[in-house]
């Protein structure tokens, strides 16, 4: 089993309040100007990296640098 991480800017759970299941994961981002299709929501618990409200969003390099430093943070205990 896989078990997903959608990335999404509109989400009720943080990233640094997320404990990660210790089953293969996958970390899902969208491409910076449009993000993950809105289905998602539907199927998956996303998560949002909290950041300033002075900027849009995140570019998927720097989003992806953060989530993978706190997904490793948390494996590596």
């Amino acid at each position: 089993k896989n078990h997903l991480y959608p990335f999404m800017l509109h989400s009720k759970y943080e990233l640094t309040n997320i404990e990660f299941a210790s089953e293969p994961s996958s970390l899902v981002f969208g491409n910076e100007s449009s993000g993950l299709d809105e289905n998602i929501y539907a199927k998956f618990d996303s998560i949002v990296i909290k950041h300033s409200n002075d900027i849009d969003s995140l570019n998927i390099t720097n989003a992806a640098s953060i989530a993978l430093y706190e997904f490793n943070k948390q494996r590596n205990k």
